[in-house]
């Protein structure tokens, strides 16, 4: 993970004084292509659950040899991951098992406050 965006000072104040959190998940966890990190921050309160399930979808990918064909390269600098060229192309896409998941934690939550359902 390469962005620096939540090292400036306003934005780190900003993510502090709302009390978000920060997790990782991999799109190629949730059949993406790629499987380059994906930092998200936020007050959502399934966060932690959305990390859980990307590592036991991990698990159970790697268990069974499932994990994605189509890796994104690494520098031979600090293994950092390459950006800005075609291998990154599919890292840049939220696949829909992705946005399922996000749906459904966040639809489980709403349900939990008491939001009426449509």
């Amino acid at each position: 993970m390469n962005s620096w965006l939540f090292l400036f000072p306003s934005i780190a104040s900003a993510l502090a004084l709302t009390g978000a959190q920060r997790v990782v998940v991999h799109m190629g966890d949730f059949g993406g292509d790629s499987d380059k990190p994906l930092e998200l921050w936020g007050t959502a309160p399934w966060l932690p659950q959305l990390q859980s399930i990307g590592e036991a979808r991990r698990a159970y990918m790697k268990e069974h040899d499932l994990r994605p064909a189509k890796k994104v390269k690494l520098t031979e600098k600090k293994g950092r991951w390459v950006c800005g060229n075609e291998n990154t192309e599919a890292s840049q896409l939220y696949t829909v098992t992705f946005v399922r998941v996000v749906a459904e934690l966040h639809r489980r939550y709403l349900v939990h406050i008491g939001v009426p359902q449509v």
